[in-house]
């Protein structure tokens, strides 16, 4: 009966307060990403709380935009014990998006302060228009 109950509340809560095998399997947990465009430039940013800056790979493909990195659970005692809540993800996480506008890819710059990465990318410069008057001779 409670074993049922358990079951019910993890599904209710997105398994990740009840089941321990999530928190200890292989999968990649998803990232929350916010993209902010402004009149010059596409700002994105997401909460890494817990990882390290070096364990953190940003890539950028034409529209496309991909944050990877790994937080570590930081208690050094991880074997015997009871796990009473287990909210937070812990492991390799990854996120992929696709940006809403053409990006100047190279020129992005990525900032990583208090588990906030931000990351600035130039909108890529679209061509304008340009009369050509023509002279008669």
């Amino acid at each position: 009966m409670l074993e049922n109950e358990t079951d019910i509340f993890g599904i209710m809560v997105g398994n990740k307060t009840i089941n321990q095998d999530w928190h200890e399997s292989n999968q990649e947990g998803e990232l929350a990403i916010d993209v902010v465009e402004k009149e010059d430039k596409i700002i994105i940013i997401s909460t890494i709380a817990g990882a390290k800056p070096d364990s953190i790979e940003v890539y950028v493909h034409n529209d496309l935009l991909t944050v990877k990195g790994c937080r570590e659970l930081p208690l050094e005692e991880t074997g015997e014990g009871s796990i009473h809540l287990n909210e937070c993800f812990w492991g390799s996480f990854s996120r992929t998006v696709v940006l809403p506008v053409d990006v100047q890819g190279h020129r992005a710059q990525a900032e990583y302060k208090n588990g906030v990465l931000k990351i600035t990318i130039p909108k890529q410069i679209i061509d304008t228009k340009v009369p050509i008057f023509i002279v008669e001779d």
